[in-house]
């Protein structure tokens, strides 16, 4: 389960209230301190790259833009600038720091947070051959991609760290293995949103996989409604339930939620 699976289920209901307002238009637009940059309020409804990172395409399409405005994505003033004037009106969030994660946990202690709700579900860590080389208390607790606080007593043969390869929560076993297995070349993605006409066709774009990560390049393929995308390089950390956002240029092209991911020697569901 990623970071992003654990925060849509506490916030699913909420983003479809704010989506169902876009849709009806109640209560004029919708206003975001997110910084992507909308379109002229005459043209079709467009979002392109601001100075932030652009989170909200996951749930928005062209109707709903029509309806959001984003007032801080057409300056140039820098975040700094902008904490500094929010400082000079007054307003209680100036100073509150930066969300990398979920941002509702104030500590970043995820896995506690969800402990205290969840309760403890002991279960296996097991490697790439299926044995067993450890234990944990909730397979809740762990993301693709980490490697420190796995509490592995036996190392590697090769004595090279171990990294989380695969989650599955129905028999609750972490599995783990090398770096290099964390390679994604490919994945699958369903539900797409368009922030304007679905594309045609194969098509060459950038994709953003992260809130906070950087762009990568892609070709991708909308092939009986769902998203076929494969990576021009290998990447790294990449989870069913993450979303894919697809540029042209600077232009947000439109965002699919991650059904599958396949590595280079094998798919992940």
């Amino acid at each position: 389960m990623s970071a992003l699976q654990r925060e849509d289920q506490v916030r699913g209901a909420a983003r479809q209230g704010a989506g169902a307002r876009l849709r009806r238009g109640l209560h004029g637009p919708l206003r975001t301190g997110d910084r992507p940059r909308g379109r002229h309020p005459r043209a079709a409804p467009r979002l392109r790259h601001g100075q932030g990172p652009v989170v909200r395409p996951r749930v928005l399409d062209d109707r709903q833009l029509a309806h959001a405005l984003f007032p801080l994505g057409d300056t140039v003033t820098t975040k700094d600038e902008i904490r500094a004037e929010a400082e000079r009106r007054g307003l209680a969030v100036a100073k509150k720091p930066d969300s990398h994660d979920i941002c509702f946990i104030a500590d970043g202690d995820t896995q506690g947070f969800l402990a205290n709700r969840l309760g403890k579900a002991e279960g296996d860590i097991v490697d790439e051959s299926g044995s067993v080389v450890g234990s944990h208390e909730g397979a809740y607790g762990f993301t693709i991609g980490q490697r420190k606080g796995l509490r592995i007593g036996t190392p590697a043969p090769d004595g090279k760290p171990r990294y989380v390869l695969d989650i599955s929560p129905v028999d609750n076993t972490v599995t783990v293995g090398p770096a290099a297995a964390l390679d994604v070349t490919a994945l699958t993605a369903i539900k797409p949103r368009w922030c304007g006409a679905a594309p045609t066709g194969p098509g060459t774009y950038t994709a953003q996989l992260r809130a906070h990560g950087g762009e990568t390049q892609v070709t991708a393929e909308l092939v009986d409604g769902e998203l076929q995308v494969t990576f021009a390089e290998p990447v790294r950390g990449v989870a069913p339930g993450q979303a894919v956002v697809l540029y042209d240029g600077t232009r947000v092209v439109g965002s699919a939620t991650i059904a599958t991911t396949t590595r280079t020697a094998t798919a992940v569901a």
